[in-house]
């Protein structure tokens, strides 16, 4: 989302802070995309610092030399800079769902406790993983995305509206489209 770049490598872990997704590669550098136009990725390193890149490598900005922030090095800027090379672009962006099944007619999914209709279509949060390229998932419903796998269901990715939360606390999508069918790949999807 040196991480992954000269020094150290790491299976990478998730977490959010200040509501971005990041993308933990070591304990020194996690990964983050940065505005909604795919174009740049942040990279924040020791003590705040933080730097971001486009997808060459190409230096864009950095944080400034504080006592809040601290200094970035200029082994940091390689490394980081070489994380940045490793960075896949996400093609259908960060902020899209993930939905097991296809949409229901009529674009409103079903509470199957109460037989109700949700205020749209129930999917799952997704979390991109800037060094595989693959979505997961996070959030509500984690048994249930169990059954789904255990039936193969079919997985999808999507994108829409949000306007609410289901019953069971799942992100409620209006004018749901899919982008793509997904394949599941050990614990995400590609």
């Amino acid at each position: 989302m040196g991480g992954r770049g000269a020094s150290s490598r790491s299976n990478g872990s998730s977490k959010s802070i200040k509501g971005k997704r990041l993308l933990q590669l070591s304990e020194k550098y996690k990964v983050a995309g940065t505005g909604d136009d795919g174009k740049t990725i942040r990279i924040y390193g020791p003590k705040n610092t933080w730097a971001n890149f486009d997808y060459t490598g190409k230096l864009l900005s950095r944080s400034e030399d504080s006592a809040f922030t601290g200094t970035l090095t200029v082994k940091d800027l390689s490394e980081m800079k070489e994380l940045a090379t490793l960075v896949k672009k996400p093609k259908y962006g960060t902020d899209v769902y993930i939905r097991f099944s296809e949409l229901p007619k009529g674009g409103k999914s079903t509470n199957f406790a109460t037989g109700e209709k949700e205020k749209g279509v129930s999917v799952y949060e997704s979390r991109y993983n800037y060094i595989t390229g693959n979505y997961s998932t996070y959030g509500a419903l984690a048994g249930a995305e169990i059954s789904h796998v255990l039936r193969g269901s079919n997985a999808y990715l999507v994108k829409g509206t949000e306007v609410g939360m289901g019953s069971d606390g799942e992100p409620v999508l209006s004018n749901a489209k899919v982008l793509k069918k997904l394949k599941r790949t050990g614990t995400s999807y590609a």
